[in-house]
């Protein structure tokens, strides 16, 4: 604490010994040491010591290109198969808990489906975070409909359910995207509620956390859809894709249809099944073992004021690791960033408020949004891929954490 009460941050200037050199963004390491950065594995050089790239920054394990392979060889790449699309739907359906999931070329389109399909049209009024990937907003856009922005909670960047309550009360909202955010779980036992006194719907985003849980109970399952992306870097990934989750079957048939001229257009081709395939078929799995890594990342930063997670990991409660949110202070954001990167951690800035630097013609809103403002200037996210890496890269990245939090 400095003399006017505020937290004050010191990042590490050495680490193992080694003085680190920020503009360099390097570390000298034993060598043949295996390391991760920014969703890269790297190596240190037999040579030199120094850290190097390797690329690809996930490759596929031995399951997913076996599938894909069968799938180049058996020449179904380059077929249509309505038949596998659908099996894998109804599987997707069930490994993320939904009644019925419904594929399409994006998250992002995914969400734009869920919309039109929950009843969203053209002059309809779309509420969602201030804090919030911008392709959200651009969705609303796209269907003609106005977005209402909401305050998000400054110490989660999770949509604040009292900022919600006085929207709903002063617009005609149809529908509202609850996104879950860098870990983190939105507080739906609360939005949830007020949605449904409103005539609402709720779609939630769960592009960062497919198959998370609160309570127990899937993610994505809570509102009338949900929506999962298979995009770049995702969890589950193969480039590009993403899915509508809902149990009621009318959304699910608006979906399809929305989607359908003679055959199903921009949906995974039977190459991105391939891939998708047995990565859904060991998520469980998965889950589990990044569960029990994110409370090891947890410990490390829980007690330190200047540095506070995001993510939650408690019984029945598990959201994603696609970004892992460290909310730090504003004015030493850019200095922390630096310094990770100099311990070769995968650390970056979080979104942007939605309405900084935005016409205010282009939105509607209840009231001011300093919540989302202050994310906007504080959050940044861990590249949570690192929670999957090989227990030695994952035990040495927990301990650059280590050295890497600033000291409160």
């Amino acid at each position: 604490m400095d003399g006017r009460g505020q937290v004050r941050t010191q990042c590490p200037v050495a680490w193992q010994g080694r003085r680190l050199d920020a503009s360099r963004h390097r570390l000298a390491l034993p060598r043949g040491r295996d390391l991760g950065s920014q969703g890269a594995v790297r190596r240190a050089d037999a040579g030199t010591g120094q850290v190097q790239a390797m690329t690809p920054n996930r490759p596929a394990d031995d399951r997913v290109t076996r599938a894909v392979l069968d799938c180049l060889r058996d020449g179904s790449w380059a077929r249509y198969d309505h038949e596998r699309l659908e099996s894998f739907e109804a599987f997707t359906a069930r490994t993320l808990g939904a009644a019925h999931a419904v594929l399409a070329g994006s998250g992002t389109l995914a969400l734009e489906h869920a919309l039109a399909a929950t009843g969203v049209g053209p002059g309809g009024m779309v509420a969602l975070s201030a804090y919030d990937f911008p392709g959200n907003f651009l969705t609303v856009h796209a269907l003609g409909a106005r977005p209402v922005l909401v305050d998000a909670d400054p110490a989660t960047g999770q949509m604040d359910p009292a900022s919600l309550s006085v929207a709903l009360g002063r617009f005609s909202i149809a529908a509202v995207v609850v996104s879950h955010l860098h870990g983190g779980i939105a507080p739906l036992d609360d939005i949830i509620p007020l949605c449904d006194r409103a005539g609402a719907a709720v779609v939630e985003d769960c592009c960062q956390c497919p198959g998370g849980t609160l309570a127990g109970r899937p993610l994505g399952t809570r509102g009338r859809a949900g929506v999962v992306s298979f995009g770049g870097g995702k969890p589950v990934s193969c480039g590009r894709g993403g899915a509508v989750l809902t149990d009621d079957a009318l959304v699910a048939q608006r979906v399809k249809l929305r989607s359908h001229r003679g055959t199903r257009l921009a949906v995974p081709g039977n190459l991105q099944l391939a891939a998708l395939e047995p990565q859904l078929a060991g998520w469980k799995e998965t889950l589990g073992t990044a569960a029990d890594r994110l409370g090891r990342l947890d410990g490390v930063f829980r007690n330190n004021r200047a540095c506070q997670p995001v993510w939650r990991v408690s019984t029945g409660n598990l959201s994603g690791f696609y970004r892992l949110g460290l909310m730090v202070p504003a004015g030493d954001r850019q200095r922390l960033i630096e310094s990770a990167k100099a311990l070769d951690l995968p650390l970056a800035a979080g979104f942007r408020a939605i309405h900084a630097g935005r016409s205010a013609a282009r939105f509607e809103t209840a009231g001011d949004l300093p919540g989302a403002l202050e994310c906007g200037r504080r959050m940044t996210t861990l590249e949570g891929e690192l929670v999957r890496w090989d227990g030695n890269a994952f035990e040495d990245a927990l301990e650059r954490c280590r050295a890497w939090a600033p000291a409160a």
